[in-house]
């Protein structure tokens, strides 16, 4: 970077950037790197902070604006934050989020919009790493909102610096930076922001946890940050487990159907095997958020009780046997989605990519075609077309649960198994996998650190 005079705040900055980048690397050869800039104090630091190490790389950044159309200044902002990037160097993207808006949850929906406009942008782009600039009090607050919630370990080791999703990877280098200090780097520049107007409306939770936090900000903020990292290394060394327990007693088949060793599941700690459980339903289910505490203790006691059972939890079927259990999707709660993407994620689980060669253009939504689960009536269809074959050996709610192409009531494409029906277009190909919004075991918690605590 070069050299300027700087002050505390800055230098601050500075240092634990470059402490972050150096730990969260290595990075591949002249990268691209996406960062969320929204024109706010925090995203305009890190996409500076990201622009001046990314030089030194070979490589660039492109800076991602989402404008959500909820204030009637956004798009000004959008293009005014785009011309202080533009002096810098630095290339924008703004991304427009355009559809229905909820009459509630808004702000949810917002975020929601926002992560999957930016996450879509990076896989079009062949973008490996998008930057993300929550500091150390959105750090405090997330654990405070959290403990308030009753959430365990994991929940309070707040948020990971490093996310590794299918696509991409989510960084957070500023995770141990006061955001005052973001303001002194952007000040040294004479660089200026946005001020969100949303960022001081009381009615947001978050607006008067912050106000609370900032009458002590630097002690509070940084207890809390403390906090957060000590449950952070616990839940790092407790998915780790979790993981070698995984690869040793389940088998995870591609049509999402899952086995676990009842046995190996009893042999481990109360606490082990209630984590074990919620991401196994997590993966099968295709879902965010796990079952809560007392149902997943429930499901605890009919294991340990050693008989055969048959329930369903957490949008899962599950069937007891004497060695082991078989978790699969519950039919019943599958989605039906309308294919006007050339690729989306089915269900919380199936990654669908439509394949279009030149001269079918349309978009298959216009035409009423929808993804949904195969089912009873689709496996019908299947065995009366004799393409049932491929699915013989599968259990049949496995079989049932997976994604069909279907054009009204009909079943025209079984993308998993290969079957089109004859008057398919034979320059559209779909492909399938299965690839769950949760994994059944992660790499690690990267716990948030600092010059005093390494990852």
């Amino acid at each position: 970077m070069q050299e300027r005079a700087l002050s505390g705040g800055a230098q601050r900055t500075v240092a634990a950037f470059k402490f972050a980048m150096e730990r969260f690397g290595p990075y591949e050869n002249s990268p691209h790197f996406a960062v969320a800039c929204s024109g706010g104090a925090d995203s305009l630091a890190l996409t500076v902070l990201l622009h001046e190490q990314v030089v030194s790389l070979g490589g660039m950044v492109t800076a991602l604006t989402v404008d959500h159309g909820l204030r009637e200044n956004a798009r000004a902002e959008a293009e005014a934050t785009g011309k202080v990037l533009d002096g810098l160097g630095i290339r924008q993207e703004i991304l427009t989020w355009s559809g229905p808006r909820p009459a509630s949850g808004i702000q949810a929906a917002a975020r929601d919009a926002r992560y999957r406009l930016m996450f879509e942008w990076c896989r079009e782009n062949t973008v490996l790493h998008l930057f993300l600039g929550h500091h150390a009090l959105d750090q405090a607050e997330t654990l405070i909102l959290r403990q308030r919630k009753g959430s365990g370990e994991s929940g309070l080791s707040a948020m990971p610096a490093i996310r590794d999703l299918p696509d991409l990877r989510l960084v957070r280098p500023l995770l141990a930076v006061n955001p005052q200090d973001l303001r002194c780097f952007l000040s040294d520049r004479e660089l200026a922001w946005i001020e969100d107007p949303s960022n001081r409306d009381r009615r947001f939770t978050r607006v008067r946890l912050r106000e609370e936090l900032q009458t002590d900000a630097a002690g509070r903020v940084g207890e809390l940050a403390d906090s957060a990292r000590g449950h952070g290394f616990v839940r790092d060394q407790t998915e780790r487990r979790l993981a070698n327990w995984f690869a040793r007693h389940a088998r995870l088949d591609p049509f999402g159907c899952l086995l676990l060793e009842r046995g190996a599941l009893k042999q481990g700690s109360d606490t082990d095997a209630k984590a074990l459980l919620a991401r196994a339903l997590m993966t099968v289910g295709g879902a965010v958020y796990p079952p809560r505490g007392r149902a997943l203790e429930g499901l605890l006691s009919e294991i340990a009780a050693g008989k055969s059972f048959r329930r369903t939890l957490g949008g899962c079927l599950i069937e007891g046997r004497l060695d082991d259990l078989l978790i699969f999707r519950e039919l019943a709660l599958t989605t039906s989605q309308p294919m006007v993407e050339a690729q989306f994620l089915w269900d919380g689980r199936f990654l669908l990519s439509v394949s279009v060669e030149a001269g079918y253009g349309e978009r298959l939504g216009d035409r009423g075609f929808r993804a949904a689960a195969l089912g009873n009536k689709g496996w019908k269809g299947l065995c009366a077309a004799n393409a049932e074959s491929s699915l013989r050996a599968k259990p049949h709610p496995a079989r049932l649960a997976i994604p069909a192409i279907w054009q009204g009531d009909k079943l025209v494409a079984v993308p998993l198994t290969g079957w089109y029906c004859p008057d398919w277009p034979k320059d559209l190909a779909v492909k399938c996998r299965f690839r769950p919004i949760f994994p059944l075991s992660a790499g690690g918690f990267t716990v948030v650190q600092n010059e005093r605590h390494i990852i």
